[in-house]
């Protein structure tokens, strides 16, 4: 390990081997368990972060921790001498060693185990890199996990009952009738994959039904936008616009 005046360096460091024995034996002294609770990250990202105590009275330096090319280092200005963990660098690994919510941001195996979890939603939870697809923060000491794309949307039972309040229609709703020549033609919204881009996609069709009001060929392609000029109704023009929107969604 060579020498820093400000850091000490764990070489070949894994999570999985971060014990109290591993801190007990780095560190130059005992520190009391409780205190270990009141450090915050000032800021922190994944295998970065700076922390500090939460009192606001305790003179308390910020501690920099870096997980960088299987090394953990831990960087603090005070004058203590870095042959050792010095007392903040000792509380700082305490915390990182017992609390999940921060430990996520530098422990691999953890963090890809809390998004696969939550990845199963969102029909991910087969990819290998899920830090491309999700986000973590930390607010108000507790862990948060968000998709990175707004377009990423879980099939869990909050959001079906969003889907539900939001996107059927009220109780009584018809779909505006399309100009047909006879009597039996039906405007019908249909619900697929994209065949080219493997995403959700939303068409209008005019189609004939049969005299059981069953849909029957031919099927004729509607254009959404070209509905929008011939109604002022504030439900006709929503409905329109979204259907495009999902017509024109590549990503």
């Amino acid at each position: 390990m060579n020498y820093h005046p400000n850091e000490y360096v764990f070489e070949n460091f894994t999570f999985s081997a971060l014990t109290n024995g591993l801190i007990l034996k780095h560190s130059s002294g005992q520190v009391e368990s409780g205190s270990r609770l009141d450090i915050h990250p000032q800021s922190i990202e994944i295998n970065r972060g700076s922390f500090t105590h939460a009192s606001t009275t305790l003179r308390f330096p910020t501690v920099v921790v870096q997980h960088k090319e299987q090394a953990l280092v831990l960087a603090c200005g005070c004058q203590a001498p870095k042959d050792k963990l010095c007392d903040h660098q000792t509380q700082v690994l305490y915390a990182l060693m017992n609390r999940e919510e921060i430990r996520v941001f530098f422990d691999d195996k953890l963090r890809h185990e809390k998004l696969k979890s939550l990845a199963i939603d969102y029909g991910l939870e087969n990819e290998a890199n899920l830090d491309d697809y999700f986000q973590l923060a930390y607010v108000n000491r507790s862990l948060e996990i968000k998709p990175k794309l707004p377009e990423l949307f879980a099939l869990n039972e909050a959001s079906m009952s969003y889907l539900e309040t939001n996107l059927i229609p009220a109780q009584g709703f018809q779909l505006p009738q399309t100009i047909g020549q006879d009597g039996n033609s039906k405007m019908i919204v249909v619900i697929g994959q994209h065949k080219f881009y493997n995403h959700l996609y939303i068409e209008l069709l005019e189609a004939q039904a049969t005299q059981g009001g069953k849909i029957k060929n031919p099927l004729k392609p509607i254009p959404p936008l070209d509905l929008i000029w011939g109604t002022e109704k504030n439900e006709e023009l929503k409905f329109y616009t979204a259907i495009s929107k999902f017509q024109n969604n590549y990503s």
